[in-house]
């Protein structure tokens, strides 16, 4: 577990060595169609848990975004989900502070990496009771290519790689990672 903290907080801190020197050291222009991003998306997320079967869901999210620069993002982000089957309910909501780094392959196409740290929090009910409780805590990376279908609109792919502890009221802690693969809507303005 400390292995994966410690692999994911060293490549945060490679990413951002490496973006706060392109800033500096950039001359291009940037995304330019507004210093503030809001998107929707919907994702497939593939879990292995440390601990039994890997299983696939699918959440729904946004986030919001601003552009520090003209090509490095910090925004949070956030995603529900929700199940219910024979009378057993689970809900499950999860926060997301992150920051992207865009590289402009061109004018409509924006690839990017992206680095964030996830906090969560789920409640498990049986007939109406609440059963458990659980929070989540964890770290991950990724990367997308936005499309500007408009100057103020992108619809993009994103794959992200992420790594979580998580806890229930009785202190069990287990680890899983997650592998999520997202489609998003962006607006800019």
């Amino acid at each position: 577990m400390k292995t994966h903290y410690l692999c994911s907080t060293l490549w945060i801190l490679l990413i951002s060595t490496v973006i706060t020197t392109s800033i500096q050291a950039a001359e291009q222009t940037g995304l330019i169609r507004g210093n503030s991003e809001i998107s929707i998306y919907s994702t497939l997320n593939f879990i292995s848990p440390d601990e039994g079967d890997t299983f696939t869901f699918g959440t729904i999210g946004g986030s919001y975004g601003y552009f520090i620069t003209d090509l490095f993002e910090l925004g949070i982000g956030g995603d529900y989900f929700r199940s219910e089957s024979d009378g057993f309910e689970s809900n499950t909501i999860s926060w997301r502070p992150f920051f992207k780094y865009h590289f402009l392959a061109s004018p409509t196409v924006a690839p990017y990496v992206t680095a964030f740290f996830s906090y969560g929090f789920t409640e498990n009910k049986s007939s109406g009771s609440t059963t458990s409780e659980t929070t989540t805590l964890g770290a991950g990376f990724g990367g997308g290519i936005k499309f500007f279908v408009t100057d103020a609109v992108s619809l993009g792919p994103e794959l992200i790689y992420d790594y979580q502890e998580t806890e229930t009221e009785d202190n069990v802690t287990s680890d899983q990672t997650t592998v999520t693969a997202l489609f998003a809507v962006n607006a800019y303005f």
